[in-house]
């Protein structure tokens, strides 16, 4: 990969809203970085609790899931919510 393309991918950031598939999920890591990834539902194709447990479940650190799960989107939007990736079943709890 040329510093150029490198460059260019820093730029931009990737939602693989309902990728469901490690590989495709794997190639955005390693193309884009755990930096460069937002994460979202394809409501109301993909149900929530699907794509909470494959993040849950993906092979990341806990430090690479939360800013997957919330802080990349805080930090390019400039807001704060507070979201802990190993307390994702209260938000089952509350309704969510």
């Amino acid at each position: 990969m040329s510093l150029l393309t490198v460059f260019t991918f820093k730029l931009h950031y990737v939602n693989p809203s309902g990728i469901l598939y490690g590989e495709q999920f794997r190639y955005c890591l390693e193309t884009f970085g755990a930096d460069h990834i937002t994460w979202g539902e394809d409501y109301p194709y993909r149900r929530k609790d699907d794509i909470r447990r494959f993040l849950e479940n993906f092979d990341l650190s806990e430090d690479d899931k939360e800013k997957i799960a919330h802080g990349n989107a805080e930090r390019l939007l400039h807001i704060r919510f507070r979201w802990e990736v190993n307390q994702m079943s209260r938000m089952e709890e509350v309704g969510y």
